[in-house]
């Protein structure tokens, strides 16, 4: 845990700089630095961040007690902000390393959180992180962190359609994410919720309008996209791989969708407005 702690104030307090990446004898560059390699390459540590996150994701799942569960969401919380702050740096970080033209080979975490999970032999490490959505009542600041996570990576060129195909391939999870999506924009930022021990970086309001302001901005950032994505099936449009049925967005009327939760935030507001006219 405090090792975490530690990585996890390191990344934070990192600016990339093209004098880290010059190998020079008689100066050595931030821990940062070498934090942010690590989590742009297929690395032991970024698997281990990765691992970390499936284990607390497995267990929080199982909606039971157990021991060190305290631990284990806090854990899980480091890694996700580790994660964030990598995303964050990245673009700058691999210009810095381009325009220094090193001999270290890195990929950019945002295609590798796209990769095959060497544990399920499947691509779902964005699957196990988005999930943390789900627990938002209760964990806000991870749900906030997965959602940052989420926006980031579905920024890249036509990759919101992939991410779909990756949802939709693990069966009824899907629907409970967008439901989770969902419950997050339903959420009463005036509700007195208790956060246990976990970090709490913001106070309920504000990580509450946080966390819909940033699912809101990733629903605008794949409408963008070509169709079928995954933010048109989380606002409730159907997914479907006929190529006609493509062309006619037939809205689910059975689901709660983003669509419907957007709708009552509207309606909330203009009631709102009336009341204090």
């Amino acid at each position: 845990m405090k090792c975490l702690k530690i990585l996890n104030y390191l990344v934070q307090t990192y600016e990339p700089a093209l004098k880290d990446f010059e190998e020079l004898q008689d100066q050595s560059s931030p821990m940062g630095y070498y934090i942010m390699l690590q989590l742009q390459k297929k690395s032991h540590f970024l698997n281990i961040l990765l691992l970390i996150i499936d284990d607390a994701r497995q267990k929080l799942d199982e909606y039971e007690q157990f021991n060190e569960r305290e631990l284990l969401e806090e854990s899980a919380l480091l890694c996700l902000l580790i994660i964030k702050e990598g995303l964050i740096k990245q673009k700058e970080f691999l210009n810095s390393h381009n325009i220094a033209n090193t001999s270290n080979i890195i990929f950019g975490l945002n295609k590798i959180i796209l990769d095959v999970n060497p544990r399920s032999q499947r691509p779902d490490h964005l699957l196990n992180i988005t999930k943390f959505v789900m627990y938002c009542s209760w964990l806000p600041n991870h749900s906030f962190a997965a959602v940052n996570i989420l926006n980031m990576v579905s920024k890249m060129p036509n990759i919101s359609s992939q991410i779909l195909d990756v949802f939709i391939s693990n069966g009824y999870i899907y629907d409970e994410i967008r439901q989770g999506f969902v419950d997050c924009l339903d959420m009463d930022i005036n509700a007195n919720n208790f956060y246990g021990k976990s970090i709490e970086f913001l106070k309920p309001h504000k990580i509450y309008l946080k966390i819909k302001t940033s699912i809101l901005e990733f629903l605008r950032n794949c409408i963008s996209q070509p169709y079928p994505n995954i933010g048109y099936y989380l606002l409730g449009f159907e997914y479907t791989t006929d190529a006609i049925e493509k062309r006619k967005l037939n809205i689910i009327d059975s689901f709660n969708h983003c669509l419907k939760a957007i709708i009552a935030l509207l309606d909330e507001h203009l009631e709102v407005r009336v009341f204090f006219k």
